[in-house]
């Protein structure tokens, strides 16, 4: 290839990304340059000499567009087969402490993103993405054939052929992970067009490696996967292992402090956050920026949104943006775009109520970018929900309905929440039958489906398609949170039978190991320990668990107590002790602006302990219950669940969750 030309690696997560990479630095005497952020992108318009073979990264793809126009490019990619990369994307994120950590393998294979590649490559469209990496792409690798791959680049790139050979990087030893039969189906069901584009992509090696050189295939050990252990540090994996979340938050808040990667300072402010210390999850957060820039921008301005710093917020996302004003225009199709739909949502939200022209502006520039991109226009139906502007929401969706012609199932999934949030049960509905028509296996819609009937006081649905799919997905999350809403929807038919009868096959009563770890971690207390004077309930599970609680513990008390989460009307004849009762969303849909109404509605009371009843299905929940419980400035917070009904120990498992942030000063 000609002196002018640059090599770009388009990084694929979890594709021998590491591997080729170290490959090609050494082809290229180390003449290249890694884009990490976005300001690493930028940073190539102002270089002023052409000193560099090759441009890797993650944010590769779109690189030309920062290069100078002299200089030709050619593109060159790996992937690899769908189930692999999506176990390998699982490995990763709990070696790394990326994402959720607690989660089980087949309940991340359900709510793995579908057709990963074929929306990577050609937006949704199987045609379109073969299209790109057979042609667009000067050449490509297949991370199951690797040697034969390293043997069609060099002779595509004319590198030296001595560099060809090499052995894996960023490796550890594989664990076992146990993916049921039926999970497996049901992946390869959701990703056919990733296992044509694979199966396509494999036969054009072969025919393209027909003609090139043989070299000798360096052996393998099956026994390791494409996951580094070596920026996780031992002992406090050790400790999450063991779920000693508290302890493992310490160790790398003081031993290992100053040298925490981005990615662990990151997964330590939100285990501090979810732990209830606002301080120091925001200290983290505040040392994660100063000490990478650009790096996890949106994650810190997501935090300063949840605890409300909404001016901070914006000036971080503001100054953010202006990284993107050297481009005169964006390819919609390039991970630097999808950056900018990001912070762009970011800003809405932050300037919901702070800043609403600011606000218009980044809503009219999303908008201005639906026609072109699926990735703009599911951002912006996500944050519209998100600030709760459920008819706008619609309004946009109706606009850019043809949008969603390649990830249809992506947009009706939002749309259901969309219509269900905002009260809308005929749409979200419709928005159903059209989600279980391209994606029969989607436990979301069926769980709708059934909390609408028994929300609208229907009981008109077949329980049997839903029970159906629980059985098929038995053992995950899904199928659990699938059994608990019909284990509700018999209750309040006043079939209770039925009700603990279904709930009895739920193969896992604590499925979140954060919640699990939040009940462990504190001493078990007796109810005589509750302050009954001054006592308030917070109802975010599902009715039988609050009844059981009604019947034994508070009614024998015959005390009064008020309540969140409970119509008066609907309750005033159901629960005699209900002093008050405030209509209010489910926690883990709240917004700011419930905050300050639930306050305005009690700031005339004052509590000292709080009651949470709820289920054991969302973490995410009990996060926004302490901070509902903070504004309230209530003093101690305990939590009954349903596993603790299940139990029949109701009298002495009140686990007692006395946050930092809420402990007498």
């Amino acid at each position: 290839m000609g002196e002018s030309t640059v090599i770009v690696f388009d990084h694929i997560p979890k594709c021998a990304g590491t591997t080729f990479d170290t490959w090609l630095a050494n082809a290229c005497g180390g003449a290249r340059i890694h884009l990490h952020t976005h300001a690493d992108c930028v940073g190539l318009l102002s270089r002023k000499s052409h000193d560099f073979k090759a441009v890797t990264g993650h944010l590769a793809w779109g690189a030309h567009h920062f290069l100078p126009a002299r200089l030709r490019v050619a593109y060159v990619t790996f992937v690899r087969d769908p189930l692999r990369t999506a176990v390998s994307h699982y490995v990763y994120a709990r070696n790394q402490l990326v994402g959720e950590y607690s989660k089980d393998i087949n309940s991340y294979l359900l709510d793995y993103p579908r057709n990963y590649f074929t929306n990577l490559l050609g937006q949704g469209d199987l045609e379109a993405a073969k299209e790109k990496l057979f042609e667009t792409y000067c050449v490509f690798g297949v991370v199951e054939h690797y040697q034969e791959s390293i043997a069609v680049i060099a002779d595509t790139l004319r590198l030296d052929p001595g560099s060809r050979t090499g052995e894996k990087a960023n490796v550890s030893r594989r664990a076992a992970h146990h993916i049921s039969e039926s999970v497996r189906a049901v992946f390869m069901e959701t990703q056919a067009d990733d296992y044509a584009l694979y199966a396509a992509a494999v036969t054009e090696l072969h025919r393209r490696s027909a003609s090139v050189e043989r070299i000798p295939p360096v052996e393998q050990d099956p026994s390791v996967e494409g996951v580094s252990y070596t920026r996780t540090l031992p002992d406090v994996r050790a400790m999450l292992d063991d779920k000693e979340y508290g302890k493992a938050l310490e160790l790398m808040c003081t031993k290992h402090l100053d040298a925490l990667p981005w990615n662990m300072l990151l997964f330590a402010g939100t285990l501090a956050w979810k732990m209830g210390d606002t301080r120091l999850a925001g200290e983290l957060h505040e040392k994660m920026e100063r000490s990478h820039p650009h790096m996890a921008t949106d994650y810190h301005a997501g935090f300063l949104i949840s605890v409300g710093e909404y001016d901070r917020a914006v000036a971080l996302l503001e100054a953010e943006l202006t990284l993107f004003d050297s481009q005169a225009s964006l390819p919609h199709d390039t991970k630097f775009f999808e950056a900018y739909v990001r912070l762009h949502c970011l800003l809405i939200k932050a300037s919901w109520s702070v800043a609403p022209d600011r606000q218009e502006m980044s809503i009219a520039r999303l908008a201005a970018c639906c026609e072109v991109s699926e990735f703009a226009f599911l951002g912006l139906l996500n944050v519209l929900c998100e600030v709760g502007a459920y008819a706008r929401a619609v309004a946009v969706h109706d606009a850019f309905a043809h949008v969603s012609r390649n990830n249809p199932a992506l947009v009706y999934t939002v749309m259901v929440t969309v219509c269900y949030q905002g009260g809308m049960f005929e749409q979200a509905r419709a928005f159903c039958a059209r989600l279980l028509a391209v994606a029969p296996h989607s436990s979301y819609a069926q769980r709708t489906l059934i909390v609408m009937d028994r929300r609208t006081g229907r009981f008109e649905l077949d329980l049997k398609p839903g029970e159906d799919l629980a059985l098929r997905l038995e053992g995950t999350t899904q199928a659990a949170a699938l059994l608990r809403e019909i284990a509700m929807h018999h209750y309040d038919r006043g079939n209770t039978e039925k009700a603990f009868e279904v709930v009895a096959r739920m193969p896992a009563l604590a499925q979140d190991s954060m919640l699990a770890m939040a009940c462990r971690s504190h001493a078990v207390v007796d109810f005589q320990a509750l302050f009954w004077e001054d006592l308030l309930v917070i109802r975010s599970g599902p009715n039988l668990v609050f009844d059981h609680v009604y019947t034994h513990v508070l009614g024998p008390r015959n005390q009064g107590f008020d309540a969140i989460g409970i119509s008066p009307e609907a309750a005033s004849g159901r629960y005699a002790l209900l002093r008050r009762g405030y209509s209010f969303p489910g926690p883990r849909y709240l917004h700011s602006a419930d905050f300050a109404h639930v306050s305005r509605q009690v700031r005339d009371r004052s509590y000292t302990d709080c009651l949470v009843i709820m289920s054991d299905f969302d973490y995410q929940s009990y996060s926004e219950i302490l901070k509902l419980a903070s504004s309230l400035a209530v003093r101690r917070v305990y939590l009954y669940s349903l596993s603790h009904l299940l139990s029949g120990e109701h009298v002495r498992t009140m686990l007692a969750l006395q946050a930092q942030a809420l402990r007498e000063p």
